[in-house]
Formats: C-alpha cells, structure tokens, sequence
C-alpha cells in the first residue's frame, strides 16, 4: 500500500470502499500532510496529520473544518478486525518546502522516523 510523505497534497475518504469524487455519495478531505503521529482518540494508530484544504460531503463541497487540522490512519493499518485500510490517495505531490529542512533528502523515511511497522498498526 502506498503512504505519502510530508507535503504532499492527499485525499482522505471518510468510509473505506467508497473513494467517489463528484458524485452525491463522495465523502473526503483534501488537506497537506503536516506530520504523521499517533492518534490515541483513533486506537492509537500512526494517523496522517493534514491541514484541509477542502471538504466534501454528499457530493457537496463545505467549508466548516477548511483550514484545520484534520487525522486519517495511514493505509495499511489495519481494523479490529484485520481488514487493511486504504482510504487515502495522492491528489499532488508538491515540489515546494517550507524550509530546506522539510526538503525529502533532508527527511528519514516514514520507516526510519517512526519505526513503522504496517503489519502491527491497528485500529
């Protein structure tokens, strides 16, 4: 499963299975990762760390919750129940960093950062 990295622009749908976009049942965000952190209010899984840049729900774009912070489990993690989540995809992966430190080259890998382990992730 693919993860992203800090910057990159996602798509994080709201209900697994269903990744629709402009049609009446299309539920997501669309924000740029922050961060990737652990989430105790969300099972305590590694979450992306996103700030919305866009909300749609039903199909219609609102803009209660644009500009804050907002958390989807990493793909792969899986549920209670084994089943891996994959909710989040790339919309755009952005050359821009705010400073040369947030520069990927000057980054550990998802992997070396966190010591992620996507077989022992759950919710």
């Amino acid at each position: 499963m693919k993860n992203y990295k800090v910057n990159d622009k996602v798509r994080a749908h709201d209900f697994e299975g269903n990744k629709e976009v402009g049609t009446t049942n299309a539920c997501y965000v669309e924000g740029i990762v922050l961060d990737i952190v652990k989430v105790i209010e969300i099972g305590g899984c590694m979450c992306y760390e996103l700030r919305c840049t866009k909300k749609v729900f039903g199909g219609e774009e609102i803009e209660r919750g644009v500009g804050e912070k907002v958390f989807s489990p990493l793909n792969g993690t899986k549920t209670m129940f084994g089943k891996e989540l994959n909710q989040v995809e790339l919309v755009e992966e952005l050359d821009k960093y705010d400073d040369e430190n947030n520069a990927p080259e000057n980054n550990p890998s998802e992997e070396e950062q966190y010591g992620l382990d996507t077989d022992s992730l759950h919710i």
